[in-house]
């Protein structure tokens, strides 16, 4: 199911009224992503089932992307990909998107 989030559209102004004990890096991540896909004239949504996939991508009313956000892989690596996998199968996607800081690399999983 497609449901809209609330971004802030000034990252630093997000950081300054969101007080949080520690650095959410994933969700200011997460936050910019929306922003430049956002400027490009994307409708975003996120995907809310048995999982969340943080951002579902519809162009001219057709669902063509599907897109998690983590800062890294290796400490969410297999809940993201659960994540981004249930998005695929539910809106008949090929290939999905999991964006991070600074890591690089291409991973191929088989629909089961």
């Amino acid at each position: 199911m497609l449901w809209k989030k609330k971004y802030f559209i000034d990252t630093a102004l997000a950081k300054l009224l969101c007080f949080r004990p520690s650095e959410d890096h994933g969700r200011l991540l997460e936050n910019m992503v929306y922003i430049a896909l956002g400027r490009k004239g994307y409708e975003m949504f996120f995907h809310r089932g048995n999982r969340e996939c943080d951002l579902v991508v519809r162009r001219n009313g057709t669902i063509t992307d599907a897109i998690q956000v983590t800062v890294d892989l290796e400490n969410a690596g297999q809940r993201d990909i659960q994540s981004l996998m249930e998005a695929l199968y539910r809106y008949d996607l090929d290939m999905g998107l999991i964006l991070t800081w600074d890591q690089d690399g291409e991973m191929m999983i088989e629909n089961e």
